[in-house]
């Protein structure tokens, strides 16, 4: 069989596209064929269905060895999962060496998440000789790239100046493109500048509305600022129904200063 046919067919049935109904087992059927004669499209996507384990019984090994025969060829969504199965030990012993190489073959081909995950590895000396520079630059292609993580970092390093000149407008300008993507690590550096003038004119009503942003999708040192913010009174009416709750929120979700501030706050009371 025509390695290309049998992955058309397999992706037919997989999404119920011009056959009669989805049907997962034949499409796993004309993935395997597909996959076994070769074809590095078909060898990735199945090793996902093996990978995640929510359409077939999962098997990290299987994805593993899939996964390595589709980056073997070149693919580079293929060569990134070899890259996070090396990473985080899944299907095959953990080995940030590998790891490493397998990102920056999938990063040198303009993968995102590969660029992003080599420039951390870069910047913790992870896998790799340590080298902030080169670790900047890759989180940088990444962030170009719109991977709204990437672009949140980025912005770190800019307002530290870590591994690139630090530059507080440059800064802001890269977590406010992460921002609109609703990151929430740039919602929450937001809020803190605003809170303290920092590269921008002071506002707290600025700064409520980024810890807002960021408390609402359950981030929590944003919902312990939020507290804080209606425990002062700054930026909104004083309101301390209002920063328990947020204090409440943000212990809920792991961080255990936040214990600290809603103690303190029944002291007052």
């Amino acid at each position: 069989g025509n390695p290309v046919a049998q992955l058309n067919l397999a992706q037919r049935y997989h999404y119920g596209e011009e056959v009669e109904k989805q049907d997962i087992q034949e499409a796993v059927k004309w993935y395997r064929r597909s996959a076994e004669g070769g074809d590095p499209d078909a060898q990735f996507l199945l090793g996902m269905m093996y990978y995640r384990g929510d359409e077939i019984e999962q098997d990290k090994a299987e994805a593993f060895r899939l996964f390595s025969l589709s980056a073997e060829q070149g693919n580079p969504d293929a060569q990134d999962m070899l890259g996070d199965c090396y990473c985080l030990g899944v299907g095959v012993e953990e080995d940030l060496t590998q790891a490493a190489t397998w990102y920056r073959r999938a990063a040198e081909q303009g993968n995102p998440y590969s660029q992003f995950a080599l420039g951390r590895l870069l910047f913790q000396g992870k896998g790799v000789e340590q080298d902030e520079e080169a670790g900047a630059m890759w989180i940088r292609r990444a962030a170009d790239q719109e991977l709204d993580d990437a672009q949140d970092l980025y912005g770190d390093l800019l307002r530290y100046g870590r591994g690139v000149k630090k530059d507080i407008q440059e800064a802001i300008r890269w977590y406010r493109r992460a921002a609109a993507q609703e990151q929430p690590g740039s919602q929450m550096s937001l809020g803190l500048l605003y809170e303290h003038g920092e590269g921008v004119e002071q506002s707290f009503v600025e700064a409520v509305d980024w810890y807002r942003k960021a408390a609402v999708q359950g981030y929590a040192p944003a919902q312990l600022c939020l507290g804080n913010m209606y425990h002062w009174g700054h930026g909104v009416r004083q309101d301390d129904e209002q920063a328990a709750k947020w204090y409440a929120n943000a212990y809920e979700n792991g961080l255990e200063e936040a214990k600290e501030a809603l103690d303190e706050l029944d002291d007052e009371r």
